[in-house]
């Protein structure tokens, strides 16, 4: 049976699990009290109300995560997720727009592959030789190969990259869990920093523009990966700057690793 309680028609028992109702919201499974046939009003409140409250939880979470390193992390730690995006749907949201903007620009940064010869005509025939017409179809099949396999790798990437700080950080007593919600802010982090980068980089198109983007983008990715390793794990500055550079440059290591390990077949194995 409905009620008039305020002014509103109440139900005595929620309408999704028919548990009592002692409330506007059930105490079992959160549904709101409502009627079950909604009015226009109630569904058009409750399209403005989802898109003012995603459109604010993404921009707040984008803005802290961004300037604020480590701050995301250490309140899903805390139990405080409500009010932001998720590390993980933050991470997959970011990555995909970053890996597009890398399909569609090409990498950022100085990072090219050449195939030279004694002569012109010698590199012409070589890169014959090996399936390319010319030195543009050997780069542009290389990014493709990039764009295609590093999005995959980084399932295996990030896990390792949550090993690493779990290795550096073991006196924390931070569980591995705990470890890959970091990561997943940081990497989130990373790629939303990289994507401005290459937006940059598209934009201006210039070589010596190209080399000071990517100094910047390395040189936060440092920064960030220092302040939000002492937000998150504490400790002093110095010591996290240890574990931040063992961290990175292990990391950076191993993500070289894999791409020339993705892109050895594109140039040596293509071809007769």
């Amino acid at each position: 049976m409905a009620d008039e309680v305020a002014g509103e028609r109440r139900s005595a028992v929620c309408l999704n699990c028919g548990a009592p109702l002692h409330g506007r919201y059930c105490s079992v499974c959160g549904q709101e009290d409502r009627p079950g046939a909604p009015t226009l009003r109630e569904v058009v409140g409750d399209a403005w109300e989802a898109i003012t409250n995603l459109e604010g939880r993404i921009l707040q979470s984008l803005g802290l995560l961004f300037f604020f390193p480590g701050f995301l992390t250490r309140e899903y730690l805390e139990g405080r997720r409500a009010r932001w995006v998720s590390p993980v749907r933050l991470y997959l949201v970011i990555s995909v727009g970053y890996f597009a903007l890398v399909s569609i620009t090409g990498w950022s940064g100085s990072f090219t592959i050449e195939i030279t010869g004694e002569t012109v005509a010698d590199t012409q025939a070589e890169l014959e030789a090996r399936g390319f017409e010319s030195e543009e179809d050997l780069e542009r099949t290389a990014q493709n190969a990039v764009g295609t396999w590093i999005p995959r790798a980084m399932f295996l990437l990030v896990p390792l990259f949550a090993g690493l700080v779990a290795f550096a950080r073991r006196p924390s007593k931070h569980t591995y869990p705990q470890h890959l919600v970091f990561t997943l802010h940081v990497h989130a982090a990373w790629f939303w920093g990289f994507a401005l980068a290459t937006v940059a980089s598209a934009v201006v198109n210039e070589p010596p523009v190209d080399s000071v983007l990517s100094a910047l983008a390395i040189a936060y990715a440092l920064w960030y990966l220092v302040v939000a390793l002492r937000t998150v794990y504490g400790g002093s500055l110095m010591s996290n700057v240890f574990s931040g550079v063992v961290i990175g440059a292990t990391y950076w290591m191993v993500v070289i690793g894999v791409t020339i390990a993705i892109l050895l077949p594109v140039v040596l194995l293509m071809g007769p």
